[in-house]
């Protein structure tokens, strides 16, 4: 199972070879706080893991067919004699400074501590992480690995945003129809749509929807079984009709909002789904401290009753969620 595992990573390896080993481990080392010995015995290192990486690629590029996988393995036994050599020391450099800085803490329990209490944070570093790879800024790269690491070692603190908090003196009763009419206008308008038609027919969709769950809710309450056939009779008619009110408001809000925001995103995920995919997954780990931010912004701006501020911070979650989608 190792030979096979070995095998692979080297197989990885071959077309790798473009890759700064150099500039991330600088950017790792210098971050982590190693002095220059200890820099200079972890290029050791990684000069001789770029030399396995050229053997790699000559081996896979050049050999004869029936000759790759002995090739591949001679080679995994010459690089682990190297990397042994070399790498060993390096590690032992590492694991010294981390146990150094922890005063020798149980650093799995440190970790998964840290972890909880920073999972946004630390999620969004990976994030940053996998930008600076694709970007190919691997001093930047090895940097923020090392930041991650020092995190979940208590070595570092993130920045944490501050979070939105609510003032009971401020709470406003709930009015569903200026929620809905305004929370609808700050969320269209700071997407860039300036529809009078599709602004108002979300706020007429919400307002009918919930004149609907009310008469539910007064249907529910009253005794139905002690009403005449005629006064149930009217009681269901009078709810139909809300209902009917409702569906048509939400059919017309449902088209306009469908033609306008999500057609565009059907189309651009239609083109490339798994890319597009990815891309809003990358989105999430680079913003989650922001949406929690502007989510929980959002519900203390409902409570008291700056629903246009409201609908504002739902549109930026979407914003941030696409950004580059286009």
């Amino acid at each position: 199972m190792k030979v096979i595992l070995a095998l692979a990573v080297l197989c990885i390896a071959a077309q790798a070879t473009q890759i700064n080993i150099s500039a991330y481990h600088l950017g790792f080392a210098e971050n982590l706080g190693l002095n220059e010995v200890q820099i200079q015995h972890g290029l050791n290192c990684f000069n001789s893991f770029r030399n396995v990486l050229t053997a790699t690629r000559d081996v896979v590029h050049n050999s004869e067919p029936t000759r790759v996988l002995l090739n591949l393995l001679s080679l995994v036994e010459e690089a682990k004699r190297d990397l042994e050599g070399t790498c060993k020391t390096y590690l032992h450099d590492v694991l010294t400074t981390i146990f150094e800085k922890t005063n020798g803490a149980d650093l799995r329990l440190t970790a998964g501590s840290n972890f909880n209490k920073y999972p946004l944070e630390i999620i969004q570093q990976v994030g940053l992480w996998v930008n600076a790879i694709e970007s190919g800024d691997m001093y930047r790269a090895g940097n923020i690995e090392a930041s991650i690491i020092q995190i979940l070692l208590g070595l570092q603190t993130p920045y944490i945003l501050p979070t939105p908090t609510f003032n009971s003196t401020r709470y406003a009763e709930l009015n569903f129809t200026k929620y809905a009419r305004e929370i609808s206008a700050g969320y269209y308008e700071t997407l860039g749509i300036r529809s009078d038609a599709l602004i108002n027919s979300n706020a007429e969709c919400a307002i009918s929807a919930f004149a609907m769950v009310e008469k539910s809710q007064k249907i529910q309450q009253l005794s139905f079984a002690s009403k005449t056939n005629v006064e149930k009779f009217h009681l269901i008619l009078d709810f139909v009709q809300e209902a009917s009110i409702a569906f048509h408001q939400c059919g017309d809000a449902l088209k306009l909002s469908w033609r306008t925001i999500y057609v565009p995103l059907i189309e651009v995920f239609r083109a490339a789904p798994a890319q597009s995919a990815l891309h809003v997954i990358k989105n999430v780990a680079l913003n989650l401290p922001e949406l929690k931010q502007l989510k929980m912004q959002e519900v203390v701006d409902i409570l008291e009753g700056n629903y246009r501020s409201a609908g504002e911070s739902e549109a930026r979650i979407l914003l941030a969620l696409i950004e580059g989608l286009f």
